[in-house]
């Protein structure tokens, strides 16, 4: 979304992006208040020094909140005090601090209703729901494979070659924790297939099924409940398939017709919505 404001000139070229994992300080909520709104020397225990807060860095730019349901009901009632007037109150000061125009998005596995202040809900304007894993396309899930792969290719700057069944495994792959818990998986699988590289040799990185996590291996059980869908995602007569950073995005997956009524361009969604919001905060569970 921070680029397609910059590039839609909703806002200039410079303008910030900040993230922050707030379950990063979940058993810490002082600290937590402290990374956003900033804190004074000796306003709480370990406060050597003032220190400025992320809202302050985001100036003029967005500031991406994850795991907000880590945020407590003070950090809420801050944060919506700074939605409603613009201005906020660094933790053991006295002043506020004003002149700070920051967009805020959050993100949350939680339900919204289930830990966020109702005086906090209502200030949200816009509410977009990400679908988790299990409902996306075998399509938009080959490209999130694709993405992840080439990720690990540009990491180590050589390519990365998948078996086919090792790319079946992880299309048919239940994965209970979403996008986060198939990422590190594949992460996993290409640092297995570079410590073969490295060890025996070899002539190029392959990712075979035996590098892959046992979990992964169960969703070649189910190609045969798909396997028309799944051969014109991955050809049978291809053995070992080739992911290299210089070539994407041409590694794409071929978007079939049978596949289309459960996939949505997600992109220009956000993007459209995006532009139509009047209002310069909002919130966005996934």
């Amino acid at each position: 979304m921070h680029e397609y404001a910059i590039a839609s000139k909703v806002k200039p070229s410079n303008a910030p992006f900040v993230t922050l994992n707030c379950a990063d300080y979940s058993d810490n909520p002082q600290l937590l208040l402290a990374q956003i709104f900033g804190s004074k020397k000796g306003s709480y225990t370990g406060a050597e020094k003032d220190k400025e807060g992320l809202l302050k860095v985001s100036n003029g730019g967005i500031l991406f909140l994850d795991e907000v349901h880590r945020l407590s009901h003070q950090g809420q009632e801050m944060l919506f005090t700074y939605i409603d007037n613009g201005i906020y109150r660094e933790l053991g000061s006295v002043s506020n601090v004003e002149g700070v125009k920051v967009q805020i998005i959050a993100a949350t596995t939680e339900e919204p209703d289930s830990f966020l202040l109702d005086t906090f809900r209502r200030r949200i304007p816009m509410v977009i729901e990400l679908p988790p894993l299990s409902r996306r396309s075998f399509s938009e899930r080959y490209e999130l494979i694709s993405y992840f792969i080439v990720q690990e290719s540009k990491r180590i700057s050589k390519a990365i070659y998948f078996s086919r069944n090792a790319l079946i495994s992880f299309l048919m792959y239940q994965c209970k924790n979403n996008i986060g818990q198939l990422k590190s998986d594949i992460q996993l699988s290409c640092a297995k297939g570079f410590l073969n590289f490295m060890a025996n040799e070899e002539s190029y990185i392959k990712v075979r099924s035996k590098e892959i996590p046992d979990i992964v291996k169960k969703g070649l059980f189910s190609y045969k409940d798909n396997r028309d869908l799944i051969d014109r995602l991955i050809p049978m007569e291809k053995e070992l398939i080739k992911f290299h950073y210089e070539e994407y995005p041409q590694i794409k997956a071929r978007y079939l017709d049978e596949d289309k009524s459960h996939t949505e361009n997600l992109k220009e969604i956000v993007g459209k919505k995006f532009l139509d919001l009047t209002e310069f905060r909002q919130f966005i569970p996934h």
